[in-house]
């Protein structure tokens, strides 16, 4: 035994456990001892668990086959938070440590290389436990959080009720004033005139009918129809390479089309001539040779 940092060192065919940081290590040793003695009886190797819960208050600092390291728990200093992957880890090598096959004792009889039942059933709670306080502590603080949020935003409500935003106060007025206000008489006019504008895009359809169904029209558009199959049949014919036309003539065949279209049947390319009244009259030989008109004329039966 160290006095320095009092630690007790118990040795068993091979199996060590040594007690750090206790006051009275030596009040442990007999319960220790009589372990060793029970697991040499059945022929296995020490238990660590076993170990653990005998020395209570007692940190399982690390376990393995060849022995077991417990710290008093009032010896430790305060660790830090731990990670969960971290807290994992730990527990992982713990359970590999102990499904590792024992070593076999030097007065024990060979024993099957096999994970007794019950460390795997302690294994099993072990993680079963360990999981059970991870999902406790998560949802303990997803709890906290929430409240923290709710009372930060009941605050915020509270705030926003006791002191009314100006620019909100203003935008209600404007939309008050705006419903006070009554609408002008143009305005009334204006919606009059836009309600009824289906009218009147019904009335200018009905003209527009009316005038392309006049007889004049019809014949228009009839000879622009024709116009566009004869100009398609000579485009044709010259892109099938037919015989070449003569340039003037077949302008000339356009504008022929055209001024039938154009200008209604019968109408020459001379105006009508002006008919004058009686009163309107001027006799050529009664003119001045200044050649200003006289005072007055008389009029020609």
């Amino acid at each position: 035994m160290s006095g320095d940092s009092k630690t007790l060192t118990l040795s068993y065919a091979g199996f060590t456990c040594a007690l750090e940081g206790f006051a009275d290590p030596f009040s442990l040793a007999g319960p220790i001892a009589a372990h060793f003695r029970e697991a040499e009886a059945r022929g296995s190797a020490p238990e660590a668990a076993v170990i653990q819960r005998i020395a209570e208050g007692a940190v399982l600092v690390a376990a393995d086959a060849a022995g077991v390291t417990l710290r008093a728990a009032t010896a430790c200093a305060p660790e830090p938070a731990a990670s969960v992957a971290a807290r994992l880890m730990r527990l992982r090598a713990a359970m590999e440590a102990a499904r590792q096959p024992e070593a076999p004792s030097r007065h024990a009889a060979p024993q099957p290389m096999s994970v007794p039942a019950h460390r795997e059933a302690a294994a099993e709670e072990a993680v079963r436990a360990f999981v059970a306080t991870e999902r406790a502590e998560q949802a303990q603080t997803e709890a906290c959080e929430r409240a923290r949020t709710l009372e930060r935003a009941r605050s915020r409500i509270g705030r926003l009720k006791a002191e009314p935003d100006p620019l909100l106060l203003e935008e209600l007025a404007r939309i008050e004033q705006d419903l006070a206000t009554p609408c002008p008489a143009h305005d009334a006019g204006r919606q009059l005139a836009e309600a009824t504008g289906e009218d009147a895009v019904e009335r200018i359809l009905d003209k527009t009918r009316s005038q392309m169904g006049a007889p004049e029209s019809r014949r228009r558009i009839s000879a622009l129809s024709h116009l566009k199959a004869a100009v398609a049949a000579t485009v044709a014919e010259r892109l099938s390479g037919g015989p070449p036309e003569d340039e003037g003539n077949r302008l000339g065949a356009y504008r022929d089309d055209l001024a039938r279209v154009v200008r209604p049947g019968g109408a020459d390319g001379h105006p009508p001539p002006l008919l004058l009244g009686l009163g309107e009259r001027v006799d050529p030989a009664d003119a001045g040779e200044d050649g200003t008109a006289p005072a007055e004329t008389t009029p020609r039966p």
